[in-house]
């Protein structure tokens, strides 16, 4: 019986290992508001897209599309070519902030490190000072609007 569970616990493990980790992840929320909604969108290293939608009353998830081997090799590479330290920048930093506001961030997954790309927040937008990210926030926010 013990080495059943001991199993168990083991085959629990790899199968958790084994999931695929997220390359580019886009977060949403919609702030204040009557209908309150979380939205996380992954794309992952075996190319599955997927969005998980949370209500106050119910949550879903649903995949999207597959990409191709070739298409998650160019996301690999297009997200190497982003500096580590990539920093954001606000382009209108003095403007006036507000609160409860919807926010939206998107963060890449470099060799196990998470770079922020992009952040919409109070009213505010940053994203990394080089447009070597741009094609990769697009890409994740059109599969948003899905």
């Amino acid at each position: 019986m013990k080495s059943l569970l001991v199993l168990s616990v083991m085959a629990l493990s790899l199968s958790a290992n084994a999931a695929s980790t997220a390359l580019i992840t886009l977060t949403k929320s919609s702030g204040f508001s009557p209908r309150p909604q979380s939205v996380v969108l992954t794309i992952s290293e075996n190319g599955s897209v997927v969005k998980s939608v949370r209500t106050t009353k119910d949550a879903t998830k649903e995949t999207l599309a597959k990409l191709s081997a070739n298409a998650v090799a160019a996301l690999k590479d297009k997200i190497e070519s982003i500096e580590d330290d990539a920093k954001l920048v606000d382009p209108n930093p003095k403007a006036p902030k507000c609160m409860d506001a919807p926010s939206t961030s998107v963060s890449v997954n470099k060799g196990g490190k998470e770079i922020t790309l992009y952040v919409r927040a109070s009213c505010h937008t940053s994203q990394v000072e080089n447009g070597n990210a741009d094609a990769l926030i697009d890409l994740v926010t059109a599969f948003s609007s899905l």
